[in-house]
């Protein structure tokens, strides 16, 4: 795959998971499902812009630069540091339609991410370095998800950690 078809690639999947990301938001009945939603569908459309400038820059001067893709998603520790303060403050929510909404989110996510490992792997230099930024940020997405879906779930687990234990 040249850099080109990558891109546009990424491009093409980032939106499918940024409308899913738009049509969850006006789907979700919780206040924080909304917001954290919207947040993710916001973050979502920076990456497509950036995108899109990357392939225009591609197309005018052959050749791509890399720099940091911006993202309001903290980086993975900032997350697992940050998950304590979240556990004491997370309401307990509807567990219908909220719990169906983030689970398709996380099978575009993990398509996502299947697309981008592909593109991290196969291109050279500064692409390959573009990709894996993405992939980091694909993560971050998968984690906040997995917070979410687990607290709705109440399987005991908020980002990977065990709220509880029953011995």
């Amino acid at each position: 795959m040249t850099l080109e078809e990558g891109i546009t690639a990424a491009i093409e999947c980032k939106k499918r998971v940024r409308d899913v990301y738009l049509d969850a938001t006006k789907k979700a009945k919780h206040p924080t499902g909304k917001r954290v939603l919207r947040i993710l569908s916001e973050d979502e459309q920076k990456q497509i812009d950036y995108l899109l400038d990357k392939l225009e820059e591609w197309e005018q001067a052959g050749k791509v630069t890399v720099d940091k893709s911006r993202t309001a998603i903290p980086s993975s520790e900032n997350i697992d540091k940050c998950t304590q303060q979240l556990i004491s403050n997370m309401p307990p929510w509807d567990e219908g339609c909220e719990l169906n909404i983030l689970r398709k989110a996380m099978d575009v996510d993990e398509e996502t991410t299947k697309l981008l490992r592909k593109l991290a792997d196969g291109l050279a230099n500064e692409a390959r370095e573009m990709f894996t930024r993405f992939l980091e940020i694909e993560e971050g997405y998968k984690k906040i998800l997995q917070a979410e879906i687990d607290s709705i779930g109440r399987t005991g687990f908020w980002f990977d950690i065990q709220e509880f234990n029953l011995e």
